[in-house]
């Protein structure tokens, strides 16, 4: 898990990814690699967000749909992080100059567990404050349910399309060739929240 902790927390994740020198790190990604990100940050050649707007084609709104289960995995390594360290669990007890180290020491010793493949506890281990309540799916992994997807949009579309990253624009392709789309269950309960 990468992290930083150089900016106010008012300020946008785009902001903060342009400061956090991330951007240099993912330029020395090999050719046709790159990371998925929220609408937040800018589509580009090593970074694949979801097509802004809300009259997208079939095949923007599968792209969309399938980049947002992308990103589970992301959301996925928080709830991990989040269930392994208690500390976690409530609000901090720290004065506010310390939170930085405390958040330095619980992600370093994280990826240490993680590298080392240390086992999250299953169950409680005592402490007063039980750890979240997770749902799992059949595979094991965080249920699809626990998570938002980039919901169904319709309305007026955006007229810049422009910015949109080869990668973004491969994938959508692949998905238009392949026949995938957002899957009906997943339209119905957009609209559902949506309404």
């Amino acid at each position: 898990m990468a992290w930083m902790m150089n900016c106010p927390g008012s300020q946008n994740d785009r902001t903060a990814f342009n400061f956090s020198g991330f951007d240099k790190l993912l330029a020395g990604l090999p050719e046709g690699h790159f990371v998925v990100g929220d609408a937040a940050y800018g589509a580009s050649e090593r970074v694949v967000v979801p097509f802004p707007g809300t009259s997208l084609s079939a095949s923007q709104d599968a792209c969309n749909y399938y980049v947002s289960q992308c990103r589970m995995a992301i959301e996925q390594t928080y709830g991990i992080l989040v269930r392994r360290w208690g500390i976690l669990w409530r609000p901090m007890e720290v004065r506010i100059e310390k939170f930085e180290h405390v958040v330095n020491a619980v992600v370093r010793l994280h990826n240490f567990c993680r590298d080392r493949k240390v086992d999250v506890p299953t169950e409680n281990t005592g402490s007063a404050i039980p750890p979240p309540e997770v749902a799992f799916d059949d595979d094991g992994l965080i249920s699809s349910d626990y998570f938002e997807t980039v919901p169904v949009r319709t309305g007026r579309p955006v007229k810049d399309q422009a910015k949109a990253s080869k990668p973004r624009e491969a994938i959508r392709k692949e998905l238009e060739v392949a026949g995938l789309m957002r899957p009906e269950h997943n339209i119905a309960r957009s609209h559902k929240r949506a309404s």
